[in-house]
C-alpha cells in the first residue's frame, strides 16, 4: 500500500510542477505515475469496489489540486511569472518603404507570383497582386506587407 501511495504523491507532485515547468515531460510522468498507482491499488486490493472508490478519489484529488494550482497562479500576480514583463528593446519587424509605391520599376525575375524588381536601380522583393509578370515587364507597386511588394503590370 506505501508504493500505492508513493506513485500517487510523485504524480501529482509532478503534475503540479507541470504549471511551472511547462513542457508536458513532468506533466505526462504524473500521469503515467497516478495510472500505475491505480493498478498497483488494483494488484494489492482485488475488489471492484475499493478500485471504482480509489479512481473516483484520485480524479477527485486531481481536480482538487489543479484547482489549488491554478488559484494560486492567479493570485501571485504578474511578479512571479515566466514570461517577460515588457517589450524587447531593439526588435523591428519588416517593413516596406511606403515612398515606393505608386513608382514604376521592371520585374528582374518572373513573377510567378512572386520574384524581385528593379525601382531605381535597388533590388526589391515582390509579389505578382494577380497572375504572372514575365520578366523585363514593367511593374507598378500597389501596395505593400511586411517586406513584401505588391505588383500589377504597367505600360510605362
Amino acid at each position: 500500500m506505501i508504493s500505492v501511495l508513493f506513485f500517487l504523491l510523485v504524480g501529482y507532485l509532478l503534475i503540479a510542477l507541470e504549471f511551472y515547468l511547462p513542457g508536458a515531460v513532468a506533466g505526462t510522468t504524473g500521469g503515467l505515475f497516478l495510472l500505475y498507482s491505480v493498478f498497483r491499488f488494483i494488484e494489492e486490493t482485488g475488489s471492484p469496489l475499493s478500485t471504482a472508490l480509489y479512481v473516483i478519489v484520485v480524479t477527485g484529488g486531481l481536480a482538487l489540486l489543479i484547482h489549488q494550482v491554478l488559484r494560486r497562479i492567479r493570485l501571485s500576480g504578474a511578479k512571479n511569472t515566466i514570461y517577460l514583463e515588457n517589450d524587447q528593446e531593439g526588435y523591428v519587424g519588416s517593413t516596406f518603404d511606403s515612398s515606393l509605391i505608386a513608382k514604376v520599376g521592371v520585374a528582374q525575375t518572373d513573377l510567378r507570383p512572386s520574384g524581385h524588381i528593379l525601382i531605381d536601380g535597388v533590388r526589391y522583393h515582390a509579389s505578382a497582386d494577380t497572375g504572372y509578370i514575365p520578366k523585363g515587364e514593367s511593374v507598378k507597386v500597389i501596395r505593400g506587407m511586411g517586406a513584401t511588394l505588391f505588383v500589377v503590370a504597367s505600360k510605362k
